[in-house]
């Protein structure tokens, strides 16, 4: 483990009001990683802040994670291969993480990309997750309007005077994210906001249960908004993103179509050089769209992380005439 300043207990809980609406324990989660790809990198870092409704701190548990692999960008999160020597698997700390993490709404800044990790390490064990939903504080931080000129952690912790002693250490993040997510959920509350809590899916479906859910094409609906280029990781889908399905869903590829393109999307049906995000539950499949992707380096998520991006779209230039 990296040395820390663990959290602070909180000196006074949330008022009722806050407590009564969002009646949730959370778990404040970070990940470090080796690269920026879920289905390919590799956790090296996680950190847990276990929070009661109220946000007194009920526990907290970090530890680092042999990746099995080179760490990874060294220069952003610190940690070394020398550092990793006597680091337990993810295997190893599993099950100890699901305990941590049941029940409680997960709470991570850019929760898609920290989940999409942690989902993927949890696939590769016998370890069953118990995570019901998730919450995205930069997707919270957006629907409370903050007058900021972008959303990552450093300008929404300043904005709440939280201070960053290691930025991009997963312990001293969740410190940070604890403070931010006590101060957002009052400012909630206030404003009358519901949070943008994400369903997790607990089980996959089975491929018979799947099978029907399988249209051949997408209706081609013209896009109000100009291309914005390729989904950029760690910040939100903008409107008139150029997005491709593949393979099998859990919600009927009729109803993601449908809610993508009253979101300001533009659905294609095909991977190009142009597309800006492929969704997908099966990204090692060896189909068409997941090569083609893989060719022209398109940027891949699952159902359940482009679920959270749909929560928090971003607006689009409208295109002129």
């Amino acid at each position: 483990m990296l040395p820390h300043t663990p959290p602070a207990d909180v000196p006074d809980p949330l008022p009722a009001d806050v407590v009564a609406r969002y009646p949730h324990p959370y778990a404040v989660v970070d990940v470090e990683t080796t690269g920026m790809d879920a289905s390919a990198d590799r956790v090296v870092q996680v950190a847990v802040v276990q929070l009661a409704a109220d946000g007194s701190v009920e526990g907290a548990w970090d530890s680092l994670v042999d990746p099995g692999r080179d760490p990874g960008p060294t220069h952003v999160h610190g940690i070394s291969a020398e550092m990793l020597h006597d680091a337990p698997a993810f295997a190893d700390v599993a099950g100890k993480l699901a305990d941590l993490l049941a029940g409680r709404v997960l709470v991570a800044h850019n929760a898609p990309f920290d989940w999409g990790f942690l989902h993927e390490e949890f696939k590769r064990t016998s370890a069953e997750h118990r995570v019901p939903h998730f919450l995205c504080t930069v997707t919270l931080s957006r629907r409370l309007r903050l007058p900021l000129p972008d959303l990552t952690l450093a300008r929404v912790a300043a904005h709440w005077g939280v201070t960053q002693e290691r930025a991009h250490d997963a312990v001293d993040d969740t410190r940070v994210l604890t403070e931010v997510l006590r101060a957002s959920l009052r400012e909630a509350a206030e404003q009358g906001i519901d949070l943008p809590l994400v369903p997790l899916r607990q089980n996959p479906p089975t491929p018979a249960q799947r099978r029907w859910r399988r249209p051949a094409t997408a209706p081609r609906t013209p896009c109000a908004f100009t291309d914005p280029g390729r989904w950029v990781p760690d910040e939100a889908l903008v409107q008139g993103t150029k997005v491709v399905f593949s393979g099998d869903t859990t919600t009927p590829r009729e109803d993601l179509i449908a809610r993508s393109i009253t979101a300001g999307l533009d659905v294609m049906n095909g991977v190009s050089r142009t597309t800006g995000l492929l969704v997908t539950n099966e990204p090692d499949a060896g189909v068409r769209k997941v090569l083609d992707a893989r060719k022209h380096g398109v940027p891949v998520v699952d159902e359940e992380a482009f679920e959270a991006l749909l929560a928090g779209i971003a607006p689009g230039t409208p295109k002129k005439g």
